[in-house]
């Protein structure tokens, strides 16, 4: 939050929602102490930037990667970065600010129509699907024309069963976040495992995943 006036500026405060409220702290250690955020004044515009990762000081980049077992809910959700920044917040008469963070990763949700010979299956069959041929991490540079740098760490990833299994339709929905990039053509592709067979579609040309995006 920098308003101009270093004694009403913070730097890299951690918010924690407890209860029924968001709690400020000095930082993420566990026996952090909490901090007391004071607005100068009513008047004029406050920069705020805000995200789900620690934010760079010294540089204007940082490194961001995503889970490569992305099989719960809850690794889906540690691996989707948020961001959020504006040089134009005024608090509110009762000192609170809206910061409506974006997503910022890319989301590939894949759909797979089972065929006939799966129609006794009263569960589902799918033991995994995967992503491969895209890297896992790369450099993040906010505001940036080209915020996206790519990083060389290519690693399967496993979806997660996003919708439950219809057995009437045989249809299953995976999904995971992946890091924005340009895969080069017969390069990124999904892998499904059924059984003891493993189907395999690969993408003939070049795959773009952008930021903020679900690709279905």
């Amino acid at each position: 939050i920098d308003q101009k006036d270093t004694k009403y500026d913070y730097t890299n405060v951690v918010m924690k929602y407890e209860g029924s409220k968001w709690v400020a702290y000095e930082s993420d250690a566990e026996n952090a102490a909490k901090t007391q955020l004071l607005w100068e004044g009513s008047e004029g515009n406050v920069i705020v930037t805000a995200a789900t990762f620690p934010l760079p000081e010294a540089s204007t980049s940082c490194s961001l990667n995503v889970q490569t077992d992305q099989s719960t809910a809850e690794a889906v959700k540690a691996s989707d970065h948020l961001y959020y920044s504006s040089n134009a917040i005024t608090p509110s008469e009762n000192g609170t600010i809206s910061i409506p963070l974006n997503h910022i990763m890319s989301k590939i949700t894949v759909k797979l129509t089972l065929g006939t010979e799966y129609e006794s299956s009263a569960t589902n069959p799918i033991k995994s699907v995967t992503a491969f041929g895209a890297s896992t991490g790369a450099t993040y540079s906010p505001g940036a024309g080209t915020p996206w740098g790519a990083e060389s760490n290519v690693s399967k990833i496993s979806l997660f069963p996003s919708v439950e299994y219809n057995t009437a339709d045989r249809t299953a929905t995976y999904e995971a976040i992946l890091v924005p990039q340009t895969i080069a053509e017969n390069t990124f592709g999904i892998e499904i495992r059924i059984g003891e067979k493993t189907y395999e579609w690969t993408s003939a040309e070049a795959f773009t995943l952008t930021g903020g995006t679900n690709h279905t």
